[in-house]
């Protein structure tokens, strides 16, 4: 392995969506989960003498989901995605480290769950929430350096 063997840290990165051309990018993220969904296995038959096994795929027919935790987004933002949501709009959903260039993409995807709000302050004018898509197109770079 190279220098930069952390891997994505959230302090660094950018994250946000596209639609319709134009990128939204959210001020403050306080985390990003992925679920690739494909697994590899091993299988062999009943009665259990192969000590190989035979290679079976998972998950082929599951898209692939990311959850960002959102803070301080602004409400027309929240509104936007809450739209998206009910007409189950496209978005590209991206999270990029701004120091090494490596990123994820989840193209063409949907908004999985109804933008909710996960906390409730004095302000009026910025909302936290949960985003989560889920796309069977995900690009992802990895830089070895």
């Amino acid at each position: 392995m190279g220098k930069n063997t952390a891997g994505f840290q959230i302090w660094k990165c950018s994250g946000g969506f596209s639609y319709n051309g134009q990128n939204y990018e959210f001020s403050d993220i306080d985390s990003v989960a992925y679920t690739y969904n494909q697994k590899n296995h091993l299988v062999r038959g009943a009665n259990a003498k192969n000590k190989v096994g035979i290679v079976s795929r998972e998950g082929l027919k599951t898209p692939d989901v990311a959850e960002y935790t959102v803070l301080d987004c602004s409400k027309d933002v929240y509104l936007l995605l809450l739209d998206l949501f009910e007409k189950e709009e496209r978005v590209d959903a991206f999270f990029i480290d701004d120091e090494t260039g490596e990123y994820f993409i989840f193209k063409n995807a949907i908004i999985r769950d109804k933008p909710r709000q996960t906390s409730i302050g004095e302000e009026d004018t910025t909302t936290s929430f949960m985003f989560a898509v889920e796309s069977f197109d995900v690009k992802e770079k990895i830089v070895n350096e």
